[in-house]
């Protein structure tokens, strides 16, 4: 975003202000299942019972925001879209007859290794 004019940057700020409501996060959460970014609209949401009739909704929210444990803080993928290309190619391969499941799950996985392997390489602590 750098280099806008000013007033592109008030905009900006009105629209993410906007958007981190309360009234406009539980919104979000309930019409696309998407996660609310604010404690006031967890807790509205908690005080509405909508994880009462939704606990679903509830299982993601209530696993992310518990007590950090190694296991919790968060994840990485190196290489994340390569891999996910990767993927998406030996599937188009499955949809398509070339290979079968079996096979394409195999490559997958085999492609997927050996780039995880070149980025653990390139970033070895």
């Amino acid at each position: 975003m750098k280099g806008q004019k000013p007033a592109d940057y008030k905009g900006v700020a009105q629209f993410m202000k906007f958007i981190a409501e309360p009234h406009q996060q539980m919104w979000w959460h309930v019409t696309t299942g998407y996660l609310p970014i604010t404690q006031a609209a967890i807790k509205n949401l908690e005080a509405g019972y909508h994880f009462k009739k939704n606990p679903e909704q509830w299982t993601a929210l209530g696993q992310l925001s518990g007590t950090p444990t190694a296991n919790s803080q968060g994840h990485r993928l190196g290489n994340f879209a390569q891999i996910r290309e990767a993927i998406e190619g030996e599937m188009e391969n499955v949809f398509a007859g070339k290979k079968t499941a079996r096979e394409g799950l195999d490559a997958a996985v085999a492609k997927g290794n050996d780039i995880l392997k070149e980025f653990a390489a390139a970033n070895k602590p």
